[in-house]
């Protein structure tokens, strides 16, 4: 398929050296993942895929196909039992599985290894894999994708079998897309992925780039001149009257204490007009609540909605809280009480991806943690999310304790984790806590929680309060710190106490 090169032959000379002495398993790494024959073609093609994209969405690497990991000896080693596994069948199983097609080079590498052991019937097959460049990366057909971790391949994302933002809306044509709005994505592209230049020479070329409209086919009942349009693209750039059309639902009502507006735009504009600088409407509604929180909650309504349902997303600002509702409650597997480090699941995953390369949005699995430590921080209480009912809801409230946002920001160096962040923001609203309030509230298991609290315990921020460490408090130095924080020097050396001798070391 490819020729090897003069480093990739030395790559793989080391890599199958190794083999000669070690179980496969022993010499995976981060960027090195090895596979049998596995017991078919079908699985074998699965197989690749699956290790392709996982090593793209991470770092990129090599899949090596054909080894077993055997403890000892050479039995690791065998010729291929597949007669249609090619190196062109390999990439072409690869290319065909993965979405969008992971950049790989193939190659048969069966005489360097049977130069390297010196057995003379043994067959090898291996992939390099090159790092995404896609912003949510890569998944396989099935909708599943992982991203490496060490030697693990974990979940990174879910998206639905049925995206119903990628299919193309029938009879749209290019005129139903705003040029405006395109061009102000087009400028955001540029600012925030430092684009220099031109790339693209019509707002059309920019939308095919990104994948939100195919130039190639074209949508039935559209003239040959246009694109075949997808869902998401017409969320994004539509026309107001494209939008009536064709996306009803796509509506937004700002309820206040002063009346109600409705905004029928499409998500680019509306974002603009709701939340894009300081002075958007909702940052000047909600002035205790940080952008970055609004901005990711108010893009979670419209990338995580069920666009089935024509009903509007609802936003309700009062003097005390900010909530989001949107209809469809969350996808099946996730909870509203353990947002912060699941897998996420995405019900219109090609939406989402337009939304990331305009920088509306996070990356992958960044949006909620996004949202705690903006609140935290600011001395707000912690953000409340409720499923249920269709309908999907985030409520912040702008109450909160100034000197608990003061305390964090002049420890933000010693406060490097958010875990740590949410148990002092517990247990400062309370005199103690059990420790599995304290897990509830990290979104964390037993283990994870037990090493944290230790953590803190070292820097002196938190104490049990019985020997069997089931119940825990603020430490009365660290709460004494928070309540006198505008009272206290800032570079107080009192602080090197509070924190553990190992600072006076960094």
């Amino acid at each position: 398929m490819h020729e090897l090169g003069a480093g990739d032959e030395q790559t793989l000379r080391n890599i199958f050296a190794q083999l000669c002495a070690q179980p496969a398993s022993v010499i995976e790494s981060e960027t090195l993942e090895i596979k049998s024959w596995c017991s078919g073609e079908r699985q074998l093609a699965e197989k690749a895929s699956d290790s392709s994209a996982c090593l793209a969405n991470a770092r990129g690497g090599i899949v090596l196909l054909g080894i077993e990991d055997a403890d000892i000896g050479m039995r690791k080693f065998s010729p291929c039992p597949h007669c249609n596994a090619t190196p062109e069948w390999v990439n072409q199983r690869i290319q065909d599985s993965t979405v969008p097609p992971v950049e790989i080079r193939v190659i048969d590498a069966h005489s360097l290894l049977r130069q390297t052991t010196g057995l003379p019937n043994v067959d090898c097959i291996a992939v390099f894999v090159a790092k995404s460049r896609r912003i949510g990366g890569h998944q396989t057909i099935g909708g599943v994708s992982r991203i490496r971790h060490g030697k693990d391949c974990r979940p990174y994302y879910l998206a639905a079998e049925d995206d119903r933002s990628k299919a193309p809306v029938a009879f749209a044509k290019n005129d139903d897309l705003s040029v405006s709005s395109i061009r102000w994505g087009i400028q955001r592209h540029k600012k925030k992925f430092n684009v220099a230049g031109e790339q693209w020479e019509t707002e059309i070329d920019f939308l095919a780039h990104i994948g939100l409209l195919d130039r190639t086919a074209n949508c039935e009942g559209a003239p040959n001149a246009d694109s075949a349009i997808s869902l998401a693209g017409l969320l994004l750039f539509g026309t107001e009257n494209a939008l009536r059309r064709y996306c009803p639902g796509l509506e937004t009502i700002l309820i206040t204490p002063m009346g109600e507006r409705r905004f029928q735009a499409n998500i680019v504009d509306s974002y603009r007009q709701l939340c894009d600088s300081r002075a958007a409407i909702l940052p000047s509604l909600s002035q205790e609540i940080p952008d970055r929180c609004i901005r990711e909650l108010l893009m979670n309504c419209f990338v995580h909605r069920d666009y089935r349902v024509n009903s509007p997303i609802v936003i309700r600002a009062s003097h005390d809280v900010l909530e989001f509702e949107n209809p469809g409650s969350l996808c099946t597997g996730l909870s509203s009480e353990s947002l912060l480090y699941c897998t996420p699941v995405y019900r219109n995953f090609l939406l989402a991806e337009g939304a990331r390369y305009l920088g509306l949005c996070d990356k992958v699995g960044r949006g909620i943690d996004g949202v705690y430590e903006s609140v935290l921080e600011q001395g707000l209480g912690f953000p409340i999310f409720e499923s249920g009912d269709n309908h999907f809801t985030a409520r912040i409230s702008m109450s909160g304790n100034r000197e608990f946002r003061e305390f964090v920001k002049r420890r933000s160096q010693a406060l490097n984790q958010l875990d740590e962040i949410i148990v002092l923001r517990f247990l400062f609203d309370r005199e103690s806590a059990s420790f599995r309030e304290l897990c509830s509230a990290m979104q964390r298991g037993n283990m994870f929680g037990h090493r944290i609290l230790s953590e803190m315990v070292r820097k002196m921020m938190v104490e049990p309060v019985s020997s069997l460490n089931l119940e825990w408090r603020l430490s009365p130095v660290l709460r004494s710190d928070i309540q006198s924080i505008f009272r206290i020097d800032q570079y107080d050396l009192d602080f090197e106490k509070l924190f553990g001798e190992e600072r006076l070391h960094n």
